[in-house]
């Protein structure tokens, strides 16, 4: 793997990390557990943050690895793509368990 592949799956990692964070944040009622969760989400954000222009650096250095380059570049937006699956996954979980909470609350 290039280390492209290696930092854009670190991201999809991290965004669904952060996804799930949220989610726990927003399904517990413990005060202290929520604010751990967001404090984990906000820390994973920043992280993020700091590692996605590095991504853009990289493409920017080896055009190889471009978006609209060749085939080693959509494979790499392949890999990425099914790993972001993940994280809509677990933010689409965060939406309906803020519904949920916003219903109970009404």
């Amino acid at each position: 793997m290039s280390v492209i592949n290696d930092v854009k799956t670190a991201l999809a990692g991290l965004k669904s990390a952060q996804a799930s964070f949220e989610t726990f944040a927003l399904s517990t009622d413990k005060e202290q557990a929520k604010q751990l969760y967001q404090d984990a989400a906000k820390q994973t954000q920043s992280v993020l943050q700091s590692v996605e222009p590095r991504v853009q650096q990289i493409e920017q250095e080896e055009p190889q690895y471009a978006h609209d380059g060749n085939q080693a570049s959509q494979g790499s937006t392949q890999v990425s793509q099914g790993q972001y699956g993940t994280e809509f996954a677990s933010q689409n979980n965060a939406q309906q368990v803020r519904q949920k909470n916003q219903h109970a609350q009404s």
